[in-house]
């Protein structure tokens, strides 16, 4: 397989038959959750949470809100 590669890569310098020096690699984080509390039996009031480290960025998301059910039993 390598050997492919190496001659792929002699046909078109664009072809990456190895890793490049610059590749990294590392830890990465994802996680998330929520919580709700039930007010009423049809509204619930809570939050939802999460992050994410993986990549050249971090992300951290949150949301807080209120829930209503809508007919049903």
């Amino acid at each position: 397989a390598q050997a492919v590669l190496d001659g792929l890569k002699a046909q078109n310098s664009d072809v990456r038959s190895y890793y490049d020096s610059l590749s990294k690699t590392g830890f990465a984080l994802s996680a998330d959750g929520s919580i709700y509390y039930r007010v009423s039996p049809s509204t619930r009031v809570g939050g939802e949470m999460s992050i994410n480290t993986f990549g050249s960025y971090d992300e951290f998301k949150s949301l807080i809100g209120i829930k209503q059910s809508l007919g049903g039993n």
